[in-house]
């Protein structure tokens, strides 16, 4: 079983990750870490607005995933969640939000 794994989320809400990575069939195991991943990676860098779509990245999204696909992401899985596990998701997100 490939778990997501967000530091600051509880077991709880963990847990209905999970469920929701398995259930939904545009989302895969891991689908909210690595989307998590790929949108702080991409605020952090110091040219983030300048990034430009199909630039002939690598096409593997762990490496050049879209970020704003990836935020999209973060965005429906926070939406599909309970109101308190989709806020927990929502706090760990604000930070990178913020910094964009």
């Amino acid at each position: 079983m490939t778990r997501s794994m967000i530091t600051g989320l509880s077991p709880a809400a963990l847990a209905e990750i999970v469920r929701l990575e398995r259930s939904r069939n545009y989302l895969w195991p891991g689908a909210a870490e690595t989307s998590l991943d790929v949108w702080a990676r991409f605020v952090r860098t110091a040219h983030h607005r300048l990034w430009v779509d199909n630039d002939g990245g690598c096409r593997v999204w762990e490496c050049c995933g879209d970020p704003y696909l990836a935020r999209d992401l973060l965005e429906g899985l926070m939406l599909a969640m309970s109101p308190r596990r989709g806020r927990e998701l929502r706090r760990v997100v604000e930070p990178f939000d913020a910094r964009y």
